[in-house]
């Protein structure tokens, strides 16, 4: 990602919603049972998302992004 606003000279920021594992599971249950429209393409199972998500690292300050964090607590 850094290096295309670094070839287009722009200005970034990287918004990275730090949300517990849980939260993410209950809203991809419900995107899965919902299928809201505009949003849904296929269903992602729960052992896809872990087999996927452990692979996640957060960004870092030291990677040179504009970093905008926020902290997302809800289970929904």
């Amino acid at each position: 990602m850094r290096s295309l606003f670094e070839a287009a000279g722009s200005n970034h920021l990287l918004h990275y919603l730090d949300i517990p594992e849980e939260t993410c599971l209950v809203r991809l249950r419900k995107r899965n049972e919902g299928k809201p429209e505009g949003l849904y393409y296929a269903t992602t199972t729960e052992p896809e998302f872990r087999a996927i998500s452990k692979y996640f690292q957060p960004p870092l300050l030291e990677e040179g992004f504009n970093l905008r964090r926020e902290i997302v607590q809800e289970k929904m």
